[in-house]
């Protein structure tokens, strides 16, 4: 009898058709005008709406804290990655 009245006095929401395209996020590469070495920091960067300089401090740090694995991550992230 409980869960009757909660559901009673819950609103229910209306499904709103959708209208137009969804816009897709895709992570590549960033264009030679704004990489440094690969475009992978800057592409990931740019996925996530952030400034480049952050994410590259943030990987250089990841790699001195884990004895130089970021290279092999950075390296990995060139190959898959596509050019935009």
């Amino acid at each position: 009898m409980g869960l009757f009245v909660l559901d009673m006095a819950t609103p229910k929401r209306q499904s709103v058709p959708f209208k137009g395209k969804k816009k897709v996020k895709r992570l590549y590469r960033a264009a030679e005008r704004d990489s440094m070495v690969g475009g992978v920091c800057a592409g990931i960067a740019e996925y996530f709406e952030v400034d480049p300089t952050l994410i590259r401090i943030g990987w250089i740090v990841m790699t001195m804290l884990s004895f130089g694995v970021g290279v092999f991550g950075y390296l990995i992230g060139w190959i898959i990655m596509p050019r935009k």
